[in-house]
C-alpha cells in the first residue's frame, strides 16, 4: 500500500473500530463503515488523507508525500484534529455527530454517527422534485444545525444534496462531510484538490482571497432549496458573472411555491454576498415559520475562522455592485493596497478570469493624464503595467513559484533560477512561452498561465515522488524477499500453523549409490536435482495438536484419529492416509491464504541430506541413531520382542512415537527427518528414477498414482530404513499407526 488509492482493508483495526467498508473518498481523505467493538454499534470514521500531500506507505501509516509537502501535511493535519474537536462540542440533530478523534499511524481518524438512510440526492433522483412542505422540513432541519456550527467559529462550505442524509426512519435531515479545515487548506496551498461544488457554491469560494462566513453556507443552503424544489442545479457562480440569467425558483418548480420561500431563496443566491441574508436567524426571518434560530456573532460566539463579514448594504441586488463607493470584501489584499498607492486617479473596477472557471475581482487604476485644459482623463495603461497588476493580485508563495519554474522547465523553457524567487531568468521563460503560444510577451504571470505552470509543476513532482515511491517499494519488497528467503528463518502463519523453516536453494545427487549399506533396488539410479527456489519445510511432522486445531476450526473431514494411547498434544498425527494429509494442507492454505501442500519426493530428500552425501545426516552408518531419530532401538525390542527385526545398538527411550522435536536437528533445521513416522509425499509410485524429474517437482506422470511414497521411516523400522535415500509406497487411502507427514510451503 503507497498510493492514495489504497483504503484500508475489512477487518483492519484502528483502537476499537474495525473497518467493514468503504462509504467514499475526495481528495481531502477517505471515509468508512466501522463497527465500533467497545460500544457494539455502527459508525463513519473518516481517515486524514489529502490526496495531493499525502500518502500511505508500505508499512500502512500515513505520511507526507515528499519533503516538499510535509509542512502543508502537518498544517493540514492540525486543522483536521481542531476542526473534529469543535464538531465534537456540538449537539443537534442536524448535524452529524462526532464521537472521538484519533490520532495514530501517522493521521487522524475522526469517528462519526452512522446515518443510515438515503442522501437527499438520491431521492430527488428516485422521486424527482419535493412539494414546498417537505423543502421547509429539511430546510428547518439543516438551518439549526448550521446555526451551531456558525456560532462555533466553523462553516461547512460544501452544502449540497449529496451531503444531505434523510434518516431512514423519519426522514429527518442531517448534515454531513463538513470541510472547514478542507477549505483552509485551499487557502494554505493552491495544490490542494478542489473544494466547492459548482452549481452550489458561491462566487466568494471560486478565489482563495474571497471572504466568507455565514452567507456562503446561505447561498448554498438556497441552492439545495433551488434544486429540491425544480429538480435543477442553480446556475454555476462563475457562469452568472457573466451575465445572470438565473430563472426565478417559483417559474420553474415541479408544484407551488410561496412567495416567502420565493424570496428567501432569491436573497440566499444573491451574487454579492452583502446583499445575502448575513446568517441563518436572518434567512429564516424571510423564510417565516421554519424554525427559531439564534443568531451568530452575539455575545461569546467564537469568532469564524474567516474575515469579519462585511458591512450590511441596502439590500435587492442580486450581482456585484461595480460602484467603486462600495467596500467589496472580494477584491484581493494586493489590490487593496494598492489602491491607496500615490498618483493613483479614477479608479475602475475590471473582472478577469482566474484559473478557468474560477473568478476574482481585481481593481485596476487608469494613470491620469492632463488635457491641457486643467482636467485628467483617464489613460489605458500599457500591457505590462496590467500585467504586473495581475501577477501581483496573484500573491504567489515562494512553493508557487517553484512549481512555476518547474512548469516552465517541463514545457520547454529553462527559467536557469528554481529558488521560488521571480527573477530575469524567470521572466524570460515566461516571455518566451507566451510568444510561443501567440500570447502578448509581458514576462509576467497571469492567472491562467500560473494555474497551468503550476498543475505541470505538480504533475512533474508527482512522477517524480511516483517514481521515488516505486524504487523505494521495489528496495522495500527485495528487502523483504530477501528476509522472507533467508535460510533458516522460522516463522507460523497463524497461531495454531506449524513452525516453518526456510530450506535454501541448491543442488544434491539424488537417490543411493551401490555400495550404500541396506541400498534397495528402487533408490537409483543416481541423478542430479536441482531445488531452483527456496522452500519452507515444516520443523517438525505434524502433531496431533495441530491435527486436532483443524477438527475443531471445521476443516481436516471432521476426521479425529486415534493415538492409540501414546498421548496427543506435541505427538506426532498417526493413522492419516495421503487423502487425509492433503486435506489439511489445503485447509491450511485456506486459513493463511498462502500455498501450503506436501514436499515432493525430491525436496523431502533434500531437505533430510541439508548438504550432506552420507546414508543419514549424521553419518554413513547408524552409530549416534539414538541421538537424531526415534527408530526401532533396545528399548523397542525389549517391549516388542520382535525376532526379525535388529534393533539399533543404543537406547532412545520410546517405544512407540516421540514428541517431536526430542532428538537433535540436521542441518537445515528440521527435526525428525528420519524416524518417528513415516513421511507421505506428494510423489506418484515409480520403480526407480530413470526419467526423474530433475527441478525438484513431484513426480506425478507414468507411475501408479493409486499409490503414494513416503520417506523416512519410522519409531518401528530397523536401522536400514532410516536413510536419506530409502523409499517406501503405499495405497493413497491407507491410513495406520506408523504414518504421519510434514507440510511445506512455497514462498512468494
Amino acid at each position: 500500500m503507497s498510493e492514495f488509492g489504497d483504503g484500508l482493508p475489512a477487518g483492519a483495526r484502528i483502537e476499537e473500530f474495525e473497518i467493514v467498508r468503504e462509504l467514499g473518498r475526495g481528495g481531502f481523505g477517505i471515509t468508512y463503515l466501522a463497527r465500533d467493538h467497545a460500544l457494539a454499534r455502527l459508525v463513519a470514521v473518516k481517515e486524514y488523507l489529502p490526496q495531493d500531500w499525502g500518502t500511505r506507505q508500505g508499512d500502512g501509516t500515513i505520511g507526507p508525500r515528499s519533503s516538499t509537502s510535509a509542512t502543508d501535511y502537518t498544517w493540514g493535519l492540525k486543522r483536521f484534529v481542531d476542526e473534529a474537536r469543535v464538531l465534537a462540542r456540538l449537539n443537534h440533530p442536524g448535524i452529524v455527530s462526532v464521537y472521538r478523534i484519533l490520532e495514530a499511524a501517522g493521521t487522524a481518524y475522526m469517528a462519526m454517527e452512522y446515518v443510515e438512510g438515503h442522501s437527499l440526492a438520491e431521492e430527488l433522483r428516485s422521486s424527482g422534485p419535493l412539494p414546498e412542505r417537505r423543502v421547509r422540513e429539511v430546510l428547518g432541519g439543516l438551518a439549526g444545525g448550521l446555526a451551531q456550527v456558525h456560532a462555533a467559529g466553523l462553516l461547512h462550505r460544501d452544502i449540497k444534496p449529496a451531503n444531505v442524509m434523510l434518516r431512514a426512519g423519519d426522514g429527518s435531515p442531517v448534515l454531513i462531510d463538513f470541510g472547514a479545515a478542507r477549505q483552509q487548506m485551499g487557502r494554505q496551498s493552491r495544490s490542494i484538490t478542489a473544494v466547492l461544488t459548482p452549481g452550489y457554491a458561491p462566487i466568494e469560494q471560486y478565489s482563495p482571497k474571497g471572504r466568507q462566513g455565514p452567507w456562503t453556507d446561505v447561498y448554498a443552503l438556497g441552492a439545495v432549496a433551488y434544486a429540491a424544489l425544480s429538480g435543477q442545479v442553480p446556475d454555476d457562480a462563475t457562469e452568472r458573472t457573466m451575465g445572470d440569467a438565473l430563472k426565478p425558483v417559483e417559474s420553474i418548480a415541479a408544484s407551488p411555491v410561496g412567495p416567502a420561500l420565493g424570496r428567501a431563496v432569491a436573497a440566499a443566491l444573491a451574487m454579492n454576498p452583502k446583499d445575502r441574508p448575513q446568517d441563518m436567524a436572518e434567512w429564516l426571518t424571510l423564510l417565516g415559520g421554519v424554525g427559531d434560530v439564534p443568531a451568530t456573532g452575539g455575545r461569546g460566539a467564537t469568532p469564524l475562522l474567516d474575515s469579519p463579514k462585511p458591512s450590511r448594504p441596502s439590500a435587492g441586488r442580486s450581482h456585484f455592485d461595480p460602484d467603486p463607493g462600495h467596500s467589496d470584501s472580494v477584491a484581493p489584499a494586493s489590490a487593496q493596497r494598492h489602491r491607496s498607492g500615490a498618483g493613483v486617479g479614477r479608479k475602475r473596477r475590471l473582472w478577469l478570469g482566474v484559473g478557468g472557471a474560477a473568478v476574482a475581482v481585481l481593481l485596476v487604476w487608469l494613470l491620469p493624464r492632463s488635457t491641457g485644459d486643467g482636467e485628467d482623463v483617464a489613460t489605458p495603461p500599457d500591457p505590462d503595467s496590467v500585467a504586473a497588476v495581475v501577477e501581483a493580485a496573484l500573491e504567489l508563495e515562494p512553493s508557487e513559484v517553484r512549481l512555476i519554474q518547474r512548469g516552465l522547465l517541463e514545457a520547454g523553457f529553462d527559467p536557469v533560477e528554481g529558488d521560488g524567487l521571480i527573477g530575469a531568468g524567470t521572466r524570460e521563460a515566461v516571455r518566451r512561452l507566451q510568444a510561443s503560444r501567440g500570447l502578448e510577451a509581458t514576462g509576467f504571470l497571469g492567472a491562467n498561465l500560473a494555474d497551468v505552470l503550476m498543475e505541470s509543476g505538480r504533475e512533474a513532482e508527482r512522477a517524480e515522488s511516483a517514481q521515488r515511491m516505486a524504487e523505494e517499494r521495489a528496495q522495500a519488497e527485495a528487502t523483504r524477499l530477501a528476509e522472507a528467503r533467508r535460510a533458516g528463518r522460522t516463522f507460523r502463519d497463524c497461531g495454531e500453523c506449524p513452525l516453518m523453516v526456510v530450506v535454501p536453494s541448491g543442488s544434491f545427487r539424488m537417490g543411493s549409490p551401490g555400495s550404500e549399506a541396506g541400498r534397495a533396488g528402487d533408490e537409483g539410479p543416481v541423478h542430479s536435482v536441482r531445488i531452483g527456489q527456496p522452500l519452507a519445510v515444516g520443523a517438525y511432522e505434524v502433531t496431533f495438536g495441530e491435527w486436532d486445531a483443524c477438527v475443531a476450526a471445521g476443516g481436516c473431514g471432521g476426521y479425529r484419529p486415534d493415538d492409540r494411547g501414546w498421548g496427543r498434544g506435541t505427538r506426532p498425527v498417526i493413522d492419516v492416509s495421503w487423502e487425509d494429509a492433503r486435506t489439511y494442507a489445503q485447509w491450511l492454505s485456506r486459513e493463511t491464504g498462502e500455498g501450503y501442500r506436501l514436499l515432493s519426493e525430491a525436496e523431502w530428500e533434500y531437505s533430510a541430506r541439508a548438504g550432506t552425501e552420507t546414508a543419514r545426516h549424521w553419518g554413513e552408518g547408524e552409530s549416534g541413531q539414538c541421538g537424531y531419530a526415534n527408530g526401532y532401538d533396545e528399548v523397542a525390542h525389549d517391549e516388542l520382542e520382535r525376532e526379525n527385526r535388529t534393533p539399533a545398538s543404543c537406547r532412545d527411550g520410546y517405544v512407540n512415537t516421540a514428541p517431536v522435536g526430542t532428538f537433535g536437528a540436521n542441518g537445515f533445521g528440521l527435526y525428525d527427518m528420519l524416524g518417528n513416522v513415516w513421511e507421505w509425499t506428494e510423489d506418484c509410485v515409480h520403480e526407480g528414477y530413470g526419467g526423474a524429474p530433475g527441478d525438484g517437482s513431484a513426480w506425478l506422470s507414468g507411475g501408479d498414482c493409486s499409490r503414494r511414497v513416503l520417506r523416512g521411516g519410522s519409531w518401528y523400522d530397523p536401522p536400514r530404513n532410516l536413510r536419506s535415500a530409502n523409499r517406501y509406497r503405499d495405497q493413497a487411502g491407507l491410513r495406520g499407526n506408523l504414518l504421519g507427514f510434514r507440510v511445506a510451503r512455497t514462498i512468494n
